[in-house]
């Protein structure tokens, strides 16, 4: 066995595909970290710029100057998957400028300059208030760069960091997010790489996209194009779109429509729409009409998105001017244990008894019988009483007809034994048009109203889908959470809405079982 066949990081046996030169659990190791790069030289630049661990470190402002004699170059203010990041000023023109240097292993690539070129020059076509401006680009030595508009402000990350932002600075924010992509992908480019480091916000509060086209110029080639695509997923794979992942050489302007949905989100609730998350309404006071803007930008299937970034913008704007009712946030145990439904109608009797229930139908229905067979009880022994003269005549006639009426009311729930739902999220997910779209919206909104014992909200949100497999399968699981929740009413009902006699079959037994 050669030397040259060991890992020259941990000196075990590598595989003779490794990239790099390394094995696979260095590699790992060294993507946690937060660089999945192999050492580069960087010809001009001292070995000081070479950390220990073997990554690339960014030339620092004064060696950097050697290369850039037109320029002076000012400080670093950050580097990332894609380069480093330099504050400079061109004193011809006294002006601020930024400038970007790549990775220098992408250079490794024999085809990457013709690559850097073409996408360059694209890209310095880009002429929008809300995209960072290329100004010069090109190569010094083994160093890739690109001269583009200093932006005086913050990304988005560091506003997310320091506060949490309220649900009208997102409003704010993303509409002017989707003019600049609208553009971009006018023009044929796809970002690939929207994520909040990548939105910069100025001291006017106005928005700015940077590292337009970037992911493609190193996503592709040889070994150490592969490996910065590798790192770029390892870094931001939560902000891609699910075909970014699978055929990253093969999407569309759809991508940035996913990734602006995952921003979205964050930007609305502080959190990232990992598993199976909750809709933002859920999670914070606004609008509950935003969970359906959301949610399908955040589809996996690219033809199940809004199809074009303007319409995400257009949708925000009609709920921004059309009033609507906002939802109050609420944490899980909150929503295992307050029925949706309870006390909406607290002036009937039966509102409040749903409440102290808990919203199980089963229970009230008992309670209603009870309450039927006391009240008839009390009017037959109120009739018989007036009728032999044991209680004064219109006294007695008068008790015996408001017995008889509230026996009446209560057996024919006149009181109000279902209070009616309005639940704001039902409403808007069944005013939507398309039926994906309305699918997608719904699915959650059935799943949860089982899991809290709401059989009415989960049976008329079933009624909206259209018949399938998938409602039969959503119904399927409904039946079993409200059977676990006690409604076996409601479980029955949901059961025998499913299709498919088979899965049918399955739901009833499991039903019985409990």
């Amino acid at each position: 066995m050669s030397q040259n066949d060991n890992c020259p990081s941990c000196g075990v046996r590598r595989p003779p595909d490794a990239p790099a030169s390394l094995c696979p659990a260095c590699l790992l190791r060294q993507g946690l970290a937060g660089s999945a790069r192999p050492s580069v030289t960087v010809s001009g630049v001292p070995a000081s710029s070479q950390a220990s661990t073997g990554r690339f470190v960014p030339p620092s402002p004064a060696e950097l100057a050697q290369r850039f004699p037109q320029l002076e170059i000012l400080e670093l203010l950050g580097q990332g998957g894609m380069g480093a990041v330099y504050k400079a000023r061109q004193p011809h023109l006294d002006r601020l400028v930024a400038i970007k240097i790549l990775p220098p292993e992408a250079g490794a690539d024999p085809a990457f300059a013709e690559r850097f070129a073409r996408e360059a020059r694209a890209l310095a076509r880009l002429s929008h208030p809300g995209i960072v401006t290329i100004h010069d680009f090109g190569q010094t030595g083994d160093l890739y760069y690109l001269i583009m508009e200093y932006v005086d402000g913050r990304d988005l990350r560091a506003l997310i960091h320091d506060h949490k932002l309220e649900p009208r600075e997102a409003l704010q924010i993303i509409p002017q997010v989707c003019d600049a992509l609208q553009y971009a992908h006018e023009q044929a480019i796809v970002h690939r790489d929207i994520k909040p480091e990548n939105v910069l916000i100025d001291r006017k509060g106005r928005v700015k996209i940077a590292d337009f086209g970037l992911a493609k110029m190193l996503q592709t080639g040889t070994h150490a194009g592969r490996l910065t695509g590798t790192h770029q997923v390892m870094g931001t794979w939560r902000y891609m779109a699910p075909e970014q992942l699978d055929k990253p050489l093969e999407v569309d302007h759809r991508a940035d429509i996913y990734s602006l949905g995952v921003v979205f989100y964050e930007l609305l609730t502080g959190e990232l729409p990992i598993g199976r998350f909750a809709v933002p309404s859920q999670k914070v006071k606004l609008d509950s009409r935003l969970d359906h803007v959301v949610l399908k930008a955040l589809e996996s299937e690219p033809d199940r998105r809004y199809q074009h970034v303007s319409e995400v913008r257009s949708e925000i704007e009609s709920i921004e001017t059309t009033p609507g009712q906002k939802s109050e946030p609420t944490t899980q145990s909150e929503a295992a244990n307050t029925p949706p439904a309870a006390a909406k109608n607290f002036g009937s009797f039966f509102g409040l008894a749903n409440a102290a229930l808990g919203g199980n139908r089963e229970a009230l229905a008992q309670l209603k019988h009870v309450l039927t067979w006391i009240m008839g009880s009390i009017s037959g022994v109120l009739f018989f009483a007036w009728i032999f003269g044991l209680i004064p005549g219109n006294v007695g006639l008068f008790l015996w007809v408001a017995t008889g009426c509230l026996t009446w009311g209560v057996d024919n729930e006149f009181l109000g034994t279902e209070p009616e739902e309005t639940d704001p999220r039902l409403q808007a997910a069944m005013s939507i048009g398309d039926a994906k779209s309305r699918e997608a919206a719904l699915g959650p909104i059935i799943l949860e109203s089982a899991e809290n014992g709401n059989g009415a909200v989960t049976v008329k949100a079933l009624a909206a889908l259209e018949p399938g497999l998938h409602r039969d399968q959503i119904a399927a699981e409904a039946a079993m959470k409200l059977a676990e929740h006690g409604d076996s009413a409601s479980a029955l009902t949901v059961a025998q809405m499913i299709a498919d006699q088979g899965i049918k079959d399955n739901a009833l037994a499991c039903i019985a079982a409990k």
